[in-house]
Parts: structure tokens; C-alpha cells; sequence
């Protein structure tokens, strides 16, 4: 029994033009995204009209039922098979579709008009499609890469079609040669190949959406991926920056934030409309005043705002905020909600405290500066005087006063020599505040220089002095040489009598930083006065006994502090002192 062909060839027509408006009414929907189908849709329908045209044979001329149904329905499945090469992406070069259909349309105009050939006709059109569907499989079925199943599905139907057409071409070509014969007779193979044009459109239709929807739920994982992504970034980038962001609706009061925003403020994650409550209990009390105006002004000027205020964290530390926001539509085109940024500021705001530091320190080292002027000139000047007219009454009295009177002179003249001696000290001491830069030096050639200018003591007191491998490093070298001259000058000074001074100079890297060590074996230091020892115009002897300003230890600690490090003492009261420093500009 055979299907009536021509009733085969109106569910064709409305089948494939059914299909062709079910894609379209689905491009416009979920998948619209995907332009292939709207595309695919248009292919269709041209499918459709190709069979509408083919169903007027004899109501209109053969140039329209036959020569341009035919070509149509080539255009139609060439088409499919360009979508499907885009839509891959395997396929760059699809235009050789058109020869095959201006060759095939050609073919059959020479068996329509020429030598008038039903059954040639027939081939060309199998032989063409045939192609065109096996093309369509090849794009889908092959390659090494991994595919998804909707394109091995709908390359298996593009493959089944063009093996039945390929068929056909074969039965046409060497069985059913009639050139005469008609389309529209009674045939298995007439049956089957309209009920294959058929279910080929149906099905492949059906497969295109699957890969339609493949790619879509692709394309939403990849949208979603690079989404969690750009998050992922985001909050890098806020956490490097310490700026959080975050959104308040000047209406509801709900208020959402970015995930370094919580961490700014030391809070767990909070449902929107709790947020803003608990983050005022973070805000210092001093600040919430002025954060309500900020927002205020947002909701009734619809301004952007800039403000400051503090966040007091768990261990009771402050933080330092600066916001930036701004007033943006909402869904209903008002101004209603408030958008921007929390940056913490802490470190730029101690940065400030520490500059005011820096200049209260620079403005007491310029009056130390003008002080030391007034020390060298003023002061000194009439102290000068003073010397002069002692020296000049000495000399000019001399053997005419009695012992008293010149017993005072002797007093007067050590006095404003001790005088002097002093202000120039603190003059001394007050230049180590000047920062000069550092210079690499060897340690052992800043020794060997102190020591000639030290000689006489060095020869009178006979003192030895041995001095160890000591480093290379960058320091103030003038400064560097005073330090060791005060240190080896105390040594030597503060000997005990009958016993000849040894004094023993070295160096040892300590956790990434120099230790120095000057040993004696001196008088030694109390316990009680290894503090007092380093303060400015500090004596721990009678000037009588021990000759000296009380500045030299002073002057070494504020060395050393120059160079970034401490200085300390070790010593037993009679056995000797040794004195360490540490110096981190290495």
C-alpha cells in the first residue's frame, strides 16, 4: 500500500512551515540569544514555499513548480548547512553551495527544456541534496574533539537522509531510467522519499534545538564562570586596595555590601534589612551624626556624598574610613538609591599623626639648631671675656697678690674653662641632629684613625688596645669615628690606678645586624647606674677624681640612635665595663 504523495507533499508543506514559525516564536523567547535559530527558522520556511511551489505542477508554468521549487529547496538545505558550518565554527568556507546550485539549477533546466528528462531531473536533485545533507553530517560527526551529544544526534539524521537520497539517485539512475515518468505516481520509492523529506525536517529541526540548547546552557556556564570570576577579582582587587563597596536604598533602609566591606568592619554576613543597625553599633558615636547627614543629603538633594568616620574594631582599635557615594534612579525612575565605596584610610591617617610628629620634631631641631648658635656665639663671647681679663690680671699680678687672691684667679680661670668646655660639648651633641648621608666604610680604617688623634693618652696611661676583624658597612663615618673615640677615651680615662689599661675592640652579626663590643678592665659601673650613665651631663664620679663634661656617653647613645640602633653596658663594679651597640644600617 502507498502513502497518497500528494497528500505527502501538503504535510511536508505545512510540517516544514509549521516548523519554520515554531522557530521563529522560539527565537524570540529564552533562546533569542542565539541567532542561528532565528536562522534556521528562515531555512524552513523556505523549505515550505520550495514544496508550495512544487505543488502547483500544471497550475502554473514548470519555470515556478519545477525549475524554481527546486532550486528553493536546494537553497533551503544549503542553508542548513551554512548555519550549522557557523555554528560550529568548523567550516570558514561555505560559498561552493552556490555552485553546486547554480550547476544543479542548470542541469535541470537543460532536462526540463532541452532534453526533457523526468528521471534525470530526479538525480540531479538527489545527487544535490545528497551532497548537502552529507556535508551537514561531516561538519557534525567529524574531528577529534569531544561533541556534544545534540550535534552527534542531528549529524546522524543529516547522515540517514543523504544515504536514502543516495539511494535514490542510484534507483533513479540505473533502474527507474523513465524519462517521462512523474513525481507524483504511486511508489515505494516516491513514499519514502517524501516521508524522508519529512521526518528529515522534523527531526533535524528537533536536533538543532538541542544543540541550540547545548549551546545556550554553554554559554550561561561560561556567563556564570566568568561572572564568578570577575567576583573572584573584584574582591582581590578590594582587599589589596582595602575599599569595600556597597548600595543603601534611601527608601527601605537596606543596605547590602561587598565582601571587604564585612571585613573592613569586622562583621559577619547580615540579611540586608538588619545590615545598616549594625553597622551604626560599629560607627564611633562621635561620627554617626555626621554619617545621617550624609545620607540625608542623598535622599533629599539626590547629591553625591564624601564623609569620614571611625569603626571601632573588636580588640578596641579605630579605624579610619573615608566614603564615596552617590545617588542613582531606581526601578521606578526616582532618586532612591544611594551607591559607592569604603576605602580604610587607618595607615594614610597615622601617616598624618606622624607627620605632625615629624614637623613638632623638625621645629625642635631647628630650635636645638638656633640654641647651639646662641651656645657658639652669644654665650661663649662674654664667657670668652672672662678668660681673657683672668689671663691678663694673672699675669700682670703675678707675685703682687696674696695666696687667697690668687687662689680665686686659679678658680675663676678653671671654671670658665670647665664652662666652655661644656658649651662646646652641647654644641657637639646638638650638630648630631644634621642627617648626613650614609657611605660604605670599613670599621677597622675608622679605628686606626681615632687612635692618632687619642696618642697622648693612649702613651701616658701605656694602654693597649687590640682591635678584631671588624665589617664593612654604611654609616655616617665622622659620626662613626666620634663613637669609638668617646668609648676608647672613657676606657682608658676610667682605669685603676697601678693597673695598665687593656681594651679590646670586636664585632659580631647578630639576628641581620652588627654587635659591637668594647671591653676594659677598668672600675666598672654600678648596677644602679648603667641607665644614668647615657643621660646628657650625667656623672657618676667627682669632677676631682674623674675629669670630663658628663656629655661623651650621651653623645654615643645619640650615635647610635642615628644609626638606627641601642647601646648598652655590662659590667662588675672594679673588674672592667663592656660596652655593646648595635648598628642596622648594614
Amino acid at each position: 500500500m502507498y502513502i497518497d504523495t500528494k497528500t505527502v507533499v501538503i504535510i511536508n508543506i505545512f510540517s516544514a512551515g509549521l516548523f519554520g514559525i515554531a522557530l521563529l516564536a522560539v527565537s524570540q523567547g529564552y533562546l533569542k540569544q542565539i541567532r542561528g535559530i532565528f536562522s534556521w527558522a528562515g531555512a524552513s520556511l523556505l523549505h515550505s514555499l520550495a514544496w508550495i511551489l512544487y505543488s502547483l505542477r500544471g497550475v502554473v508554468p514548470d519555470v515556478i513548480s519545477i525549475l524554481l521549487a527546486l532550486a528553493i529547496m536546494l537553497l533551503s538545505l544549503a542553508y542548513y548547512y551554512k548555519i550549522i558550518a557557523d555554528f560550529t565554527g568548523k567550516i570558514k568556507r561555505t560559498n561552493w553551495v552556490y555552485y553546486l546550485i547554480a550547476a544543479s539549477v542548470l542541469g535541470l533546466a537543460y532536462f526540463l527544456w532541452i532534453v526533457p528528462n523526468t528521471a534525470a531531473r530526479i538525480v540531479i536533485i538527489s545527487a544535490s541534496s545528497t551532497i548537502l545533507m552529507y556535508a551537514g553530517a561531516y561538519v557534525l560527526l567529524s574531528g577529534r574533539e569531544r561533541r556534544p551529544t545534540s550535534h552527534i544526534f542531528t549529524g546522524l539524521v543529516f547522515l540517514a537522509a543523504g544515504s536514502i537520497l543516495m539511494f535514490r539517485t542510484g534507483y533513479h539512475l540505473f533502474f527507474d531510467t523513465d524519462p517521462n515518468q512523474t513525481v507524483f505516481v504511486q511508489s515505494t520509492m516516491q513514499s519514502v522519499t517524501f516521508l524522508t523529506s519529512y521526518l528529515t525536517a522534523a527531526i533535524v529541526t528537533f536536533g538543532f534545538l538541542l544543540m541550540g540548547y547545548d549551546r545556550y546552557i554553554t554559554q550561561h556556564e561560561e556567563a556564570e564562570g566568568r561572572i564568578i570570576q570577575s567576583e573572584k577579582w573584584l574582591n582581590e582587587a578590594q582587599k589589596l586596595a582595602k575599599v569595600g563597596s556597597w548600595e543603601f536604598d534611601l527608601d527601605t533602609n537596606e543596605l547590602t555590601w561587598s565582601k571587604e566591606q564585612y571585613h573592613i568592619f569586622e562583621m559577619e554576613e547580615t540579611p540586608a534589612d538588619k545590615l545598616f543597625e549594625m553597622c551604626r553599633t560599629k560607627i564611633h558615636p562621635d561620627d554617626i551624626a555626621a554619617m545621617d547627614k550624609a545620607i540625608r543629603i542623598g535622599k533629599e538633594k539626590g547629591e553625591g556624598v564624601v564623609y569620614q568616620h571611625r569603626v571601632i574594631c573588636k580588640d578596641g582599635s579605630i579605624k579610619h574610613l573615608l566614603g564615596i557615594g552617590e545617588t542613582v534612579k531606581g526601578a521606578d525612575g526616582n532618586k532612591n538609591i544611594l551607591r559607592g565605596t569604603v576605602q580604610d584610610i587607618t595607615e594614610q591617617k597615622n601617616a598624618e599623626e606622624t607627620n605632625r610628629k615629624f614637623a613638632i620634631l623638625e621645629s625642635k631641631s631647628k630650635e636645638m639648631e638656633q640654641f647651639a648658635y646662641i651656645a657658639s656665639h652669644d654665650l661663649r663671647e662674654p664667657l670668652l671675656t672672662i678668660k681673657n681679663y683672668v689671663e691678663l690680671l694673672t699675669e700682670e699680678s703675678a707675685g703682687k697678690l696674696e695666696a687667697d687672691s690668687e687662689e680665686y684667679l686659679t678658680r675663676i680661670s678653671r671654671a670658665a674653662n670647665w664652662m666652655d668646655e661644656l658649651i662646646k660639648g652641647l654644641l657637639d651633641y646638638s650638630r648630631l641632629s644634621k642627617i648626613k648621608e650614609l657611605q660604605k666604610a670599613d670599621c677597622n680604617e675608622i679605628v686606626r684613625e681615632v687612635l692618632p688623634d687619642i696618642h697622648s693618652l693612649i702613651e701616658t696611661n701605656r694602654a693597649k688596645i687590640s682591635i678584631m676583624h671588624l665589617p664593612t658597612l654604611a654609616i655616617y663615618p665622622l659620626e662613626f669615628k666620634q663613637l669609638f673615640q668617646n668609648l676608647l677615651v672613657n676606657a682608658i680615662k676610667f682605669r685603676k690606678k697601678e693597673t695598665i689599661p687593656e681594651i679590646r675592640i670586636s664585632a659580631e652579626k647578630l639576628k641581620g645586624a652588627w654587635t659591637f663590643k668594647v671591653s676594659d678592665n677598668g672600675i666598672g659601673i654600678e648596677e644602679t647606674d648603667k641607665e644614668k650613665i647615657f643621660g646628657l651631663f650625667q656623672r657618676v664620679h667627682n669632677r676631682n677624681e674623674y675629669t670630663g663634661s658628663g656629655i661623651g656617653l650621651a653623645y654615643c647613645k645619640k650615635n647610635v640612635e642615628l644609626h638606627h640602633g641601642n647601646i648598652w653596658v655590662e659590667s662588675v663594679p672594679g673588674k672592667g665595663s663592656t660596652f655593646y651597640f648595635t648598628i642596622l644600617t648594614v
